[in-house]
């Protein structure tokens, strides 16, 4: 019997109401937050995680923390004291909420979601939550008819609300167990990560397995890795805190010898020898995982919609109980989720001065370069084309946007100053008109772009504009040009992941911008330069080893080392005499992609973090993904940015990855047949990362100095649960359910 770790944690349960909507009726759960006691006397929720624009409790069905109840993650909206950076959160933290809600029910590659709620407001309260924004949140919860969200109210309320800085608002999701970035960032044990502190049945799924396995973890430790520095043996405890980046980068790069069976017993005389590679389960290990985020993404892309913010952070694992566990991942923070509707109609980005959706090191370009600064006049005879010249411009395209700063209301500010008397439904209204005049005076600045022609070496450009530009001047304005953005960022995105994941670490940002921005027409380079396919793109940077030439004409090049001083003048000659049959442009060519290809800082982009070369194999799939509209590419903007499937063979391109991704695995990159410890072939780098710590060892202690009282002090036992209802969302009607028994 394991001992379980709740009994240690005094906590006071306070219940919450959240809404489900389904269809058209709504179902109210109460679930409860639990507060524990810090070292200083005051009382805090379980906390989970925190972020800039979110703070995230644990929240049980049960009052009492119990292996019984069912465990759930409360995300709560932050405040800023910018009103604008608190409404730009909020309006996101709702899309993904709403996206969730539709989404996510019966799907096993999206975190689940219960519902959401709100803590009612406190108009006493005074700080950055007291102005307009605080109203702001309840539009959102105008589809939500006959909820009462004000049952959240209370000093209890309050006092969590005032402590984080909360705008009110909050949605509950299904509890996961860490995310990609704590697997591949993070070097605690993993059993310390908060959600084992307080759930007793995963905490003790984690030492069973870490138990039974304890024995095969030991010789694949002992086998394929050692200290990436001093090439010392590993222990399981050194593998316990290692990171998974210090897990990838701890892999020997020369085959091992095997002499002994994964049971520690010497191997048949008679059996032929046998060597394993340990470069080959590392890769399969990163394949294996890649290939569960492809898909899951498969999900979201077979129902027309794009995520546009993947990344390690929104990555979910989600673990069995059993014996071993295996592995689920599952997508959060579908914030930025769009679907080919909106694509088509170039409605993905109107972002003005910010930046587009996404986050760095696995955005796309079109995401990651700020808006283009360019000066434009308008067409006298025709308001919807325009003229301009910019230095920087490398590619518009349709459905981008064309924000025109220099075109002012001269109305007042949209934001109403409010009234010294005004009661508290005069400055509703106020938030409310405030907020619609803030939208109708953004509108009136963007214009869609239907018809792009730019010429790169003048940077001259000729825009038609989906609606003419009305105002009283039309030369020389100033304007910023958008990106689209829609399937194809996911598809690099996924590219960038597995990069991260194969490197150890590398910036994926780095990658595309030194060895394969050169590869586009962005980069400002003569178009006829550049490679049409991926084939030769992957010749350039990374040669088969079965295209080396045969040196010719020994005895010239040995009476050129002995007269020349000059390194490159004997590069050039050696490449020459190597390339005897080619022509002078195809010579200097192949000078020019030697050169690039040994410039330091694109070698080592294309070697992991332990030096050794990234296999091509795996850097064609990045590759692939990361560069469009080339043969070999998995995107092709030629069929419209919206365009999700392989246009040749009618399915969605994340399934093409996953069976690229699949034939690697069954081939180049499969687990040795003999002598491999099996039990740990599946989701291999998460054991690695999870299961190699000593089960003797205490679970880590709890967050803020939270006091440890014994069982038996604790005055908190289970209550009767109240009986949920059912709301119906279009007469409001309230009614006793007599069927739904809770979250089974």
């Amino acid at each position: 019997m394991i001992h379980s770790p709740l009994a240690q944690f005094e906590t006071r349960p306070i219940p919450l109401v959240v809404a489900e909507t389904i269809e058209t009726q709504i179902r109210e759960h109460n679930i409860y937050l639990h507060l524990i006691r810090k070292a200083n006397g005051e009382e805090e929720p379980i906390r989970l995680g925190t972020g800039r624009n979110a703070v995230v409790f644990l929240a049980t069905d049960l009052s009492i923390l119990h292996e019984r109840a069912h465990f759930w993650a409360v995300k709560f909206l932050r405040d800023d004291p910018d009103d604008h950076a608190a409404y730009a959160a909020a309006a996101r933290f709702f899309m993904e909420a709403q996206s969730l809600q539709d989404k996510s029910i019966g799907i096993n590659s999206l975190v689940s979601f219960l519902g959401w709620g709100a803590i009612a407001r406190d108009l006493n309260r005074r700080g950055p939550v007291n102005s307009v924004k605080e109203f702001w949140w309840e539009a959102f919860f105008d589809v939500i008819t006959g909820v009462e969200f004000y049952k959240n109210d209370g000093p209890d309320y309050h006092n969590i609300k005032n402590r984080f800085s909360l705008q009110g608002p909050f949605y509950c999701l299904e509890l996961c167990y860490g995310t990609m970035e704590n697997l591949l960032e993070r070097s605690e044990r993993w059993i310390d990560l908060p959600v084992y502190r307080y759930y007793t049945s995963s905490a003790a799924a984690l030492k069973t397995n870490a138990d039974a396995l304890r024995d095969p973890l030991e010789v694949f430790v002992k086998r394929y890795l050692h200290h990436p520095s001093t090439e010392k043996e590993l222990t399981l405890r050194d593998l316990s805190r290692m990171s998974g980046y210090d897990i990838l980068n701890a892999f020997k790069t020369d085959h091992v010898a095997i002499t002994t069976t994964v049971n520690g017993e010497p191997i048949n005389p008679n059996e032929s020898s046998v060597t394993h590679d340990p470069n080959l389960i590392r890769n399969h290990a990163v394949l294996k995982l890649f290939i569960k985020i492809v898909e899951s993404l498969h999900f979201l892309h077979q129902k027309q919609e794009a995520h546009r913010d993947l990344k390690p952070g929104n990555i979910f694992f989600w673990h069995s109980l059993g014996l071993p566990l295996s592995v689920d991942v599952k997508l959060a923070d579908l914030g930025y989720v769009t679907n080919v509707n909106v694509i088509e109609g170039g409605m993905t980005l109107r972002s003005g001065s910010e930046q587009a959706p996404g986050s760095p090191f696995y955005r796309g370009p079109e995401q990651a370069d700020l808006p283009i600064e360019v000066r434009i006049s308008v067409d006298g005879q025709d308001q919807r084309r325009v003229i301009g010249k910019g230095s920087k411009i490398s590619n518009i395209q349709p459905n981008d946007w064309l924000y025109v700063a220099d075109l002012f209301d001269e109305e007042s500010s949209y934001y109403l100053e409010p009234d010294d008397d005004e009661d508290t439904g005069q400055r509703e209204q106020r938030a409310i008109l405030s907020n619609q005049r803030r939208n109708e005076y953004r509108d009136r600045r963007f214009y869609r772009i239907t018809q792009a022609e730019v010429n790169t070496q003048t940077g001259v450009f000729e825009l038609v504009l989906e609606k003419p530009i009305e105002g009283e001047h039309s030369y020389d304005l100033q304007a910023q040009i958008s990106k689209n953005t829609g399937f194809h960022t996911d598809i690099y995105s996924l590219g960038a992941i597995l990069y991260d994941l194969v490197s150890g670490g590398r910036n994926p940002e780095h990658f595309y911008t030194y060895c394969l921005k050169v590869f586009t027409d962005q980069f400002g380079v003569n178009t006829d330069l550049i490679p049409d396919d991926i084939d030769e793109v992957m010749e350039i940077i990374s040669p088969e080893r079965g295209n080396k030439q045969e040196l010719q004409n020994r005895f010239r090049l040995a009476r050129l080392v002995m007269t020349t001083s000059k390194v490159d003048d004997l590069i050039e000659e050696i490449l020459r005499q190597s390339y005897i049959s080619a022509s002078e442009l195809e010579i200097k060519r192949k000078i020019r992609d030697y050169r690039f290809r040994t410039f330091d800082v694109v070698n080592t982009l294309l070697t992991d973090k332990r030096g050794y070369p990234i296999p091509r194999e795996i850097v064609r799939i990045i590759v692939r993904c990361m560069l469009r509209d080339k043969k070999q590419s998995f995107c092709q903007s030629l069929t419209g940015w919206s365009a999700f499937t392989d246009a040749t063979n009618r399915q969605t391109i994340v399934k093409e990855i996953e069976a690229a991704v699949n034939e690697l695995l069954d081939s180049i990159f499969r687990l040795p047949e003999r002598h491999f410890p099996n039990k740990l072939g599946d989701d291999l780098l998460f054991r690695l990362r999870a299961l190699a710590f000593d089960t003797n060892e205490p679970v880590g202690e709890p967050d803020n100095g939270a006091s440890v009282q014994a069982e038996s002090a604790s005055p908190y036992r289970p209550e009767a649960e109240p009986e949920p209802t059912i709301v119906d969302a279009v007469n409001g009607k309230r009614t006793a359910s007599t069927e739904w028994q809770g979250d089974e």
